[in-house]
């Protein structure tokens, strides 16, 4: 933020602010309070920063966010609903509630897409003025960041296994788009596998139960966004029909790596005050990245033998992560079907911004296990 609505270069930077994220407030006042807690307005030709860990993406419902529209309708209803003969739940929650708390939302924020809507970029921009927020994001791989996903959070593996079979079933139910058909055919081995093929165009060697699950949850998502459109069940998936508040944790990682909706508005609202930038090249590239940064910010350049270097690269800090995780290694047959299912979106992401990087073109990045061995031991020995 800075003290005019264009900033004066070069700047200086104070770090002083230590605080929550944006929008991570309680209530409807929380909006006042966050510009309060940064005190006075910057000096001139200073730039005031907050660094946290800070998703993209938002909900239109739960505690700590910048609305709660959805939450206050909806709660009002199911108190009226709930004491009336007959199951709330099957009789009256989709039918009357979950719209009636639909429309109170889209009342409170608008329907009209980006810049029509009051997303949190444009709470952002209402609240510092045009021109005076920065905003830095740094995003991986979507593929690379759903693989940790998976692992790091248990109910993932408890439910689907803790294999490489269970993310494939995961993968395949939340998110793949290219599941349509499947053919059946049986064949033995001397490992006693099974093969099964999917029409058009893989070959997979799974389970029974893992061919079944492919056929569900990453179907939903593409199912959703034929009818509702990308952009909107991006941002409320679980809201907009009873089948998709059914799927298993409402498609929530599958969702938070489809960065374009997402992007979309902070771009709408931000202008040239948005950078993203990928982590593969900040910790690849440090130098160059440095640079966007600096120049980005309005900061003068700084000597890079002078800053530390990256503690490890990409692929090394990706396969150790898996390892913290207990991960074991992804199948090829896994890493296609999810890479297919985002690469619409990173082109789309990538077109918008004009970096062709952010399609990734050279893929995720695999780590097998080999690599999850090497990161092992670099673990036990840091």
């Amino acid at each position: 933020m800075c003290a005019t609505n264009r900033c004066t270069y070069p700047l200086q930077l104070d770090t002083s602010h230590d605080g929550p994220c944006f929008d991570d407030w309680a209530d409807d006042s929380g909006g006042g309070k966050w510009v309060k807690q940064w005190g006075s307005a910057p000096a001139a030709g200073t730039l005031k920063v907050a660094t946290c860990n800070k998703l993209l993406g938002w909900y239109p419902a739960f505690a700590g966010r910048y609305t709660s529209a959805w939450g206050k309708e909806y709660g009002a209803c199911k108190e009226r609903e709930l004491h009336k003969p007959g199951d709330y739940y099957s009789q009256r929650m989709w039918p009357i509630c979950r719209p009636a708390a639909m429309f109170a939302h889209d009342s409170a924020m608008g329907r009209g897409g980006a810049g029509q809507e009051a997303t949190p970029p444009f709470v952002m921009r209402t609240l510092y003025g045009q021109g005076r927020a920065k905003v830095v994001s740094a995003l991986r791989h979507p593929v690379d960041r759903l693989e940790t996903s998976f692992w790091l959070h248990v109910h993932y593996p408890k439910k689907y296994g803790a294999s490489p079979a269970g993310l494939h079933a995961y993968v395949g139910e939340q998110a793949s788009s290219i599941v349509l058909t499947l053919t059946l055919t049986r064949t033995r081995t001397r490992t006693r596998t099974r093969t099964r093929t999917l029409t058009p165009t893989l070959t997979l060697t799974l389970t029974p139960a893992l061919a079944l699950a492919l056929t569900y949850q990453t179907k939903a998502f593409d199912e959703c966004a034929a009818t509702h459109g990308s952009r909107r069940c991006a941002f409320l998936f679980e809201y907009l029909e009873p089948k998709y508040g059914d799927v298993f944790f409402h498609c929530d990682q599958i969702i938070r790596g489809v960065y374009e909706p997402f992007v979309r508005d902070w771009h709408a609202a931000l202008g040239e005050g948005l950078l993203v930038l990928r982590v593969e090249d900040l910790l690849d590239s440090p130098a160059q990245s440095r640079r966007r940064l600096l120049d980005f910010l309005g900061l003068p350049a700084v000597d890079g033998a002078a800053l530390p270097a990256p503690e490890a690269p990409y692929a090394v800090l990706h396969a150790r992560s898996l390892r913290a995780a207990k991960a074991e290694p992804m199948l090829a047959a896994t890493r296609a079907l999810a890479e297919r299912f985002y690469a619409p979106h990173n082109e789309a992401l990538a077109k918008l911004l004009g970096d062709p990087g952010l399609a990734w073109p050279r893929g995720s990045t695999a780590v097998d296990a080999a690599r999850l061995a090497d990161a092992k031991g670099a673990v036990q020995e840091d």
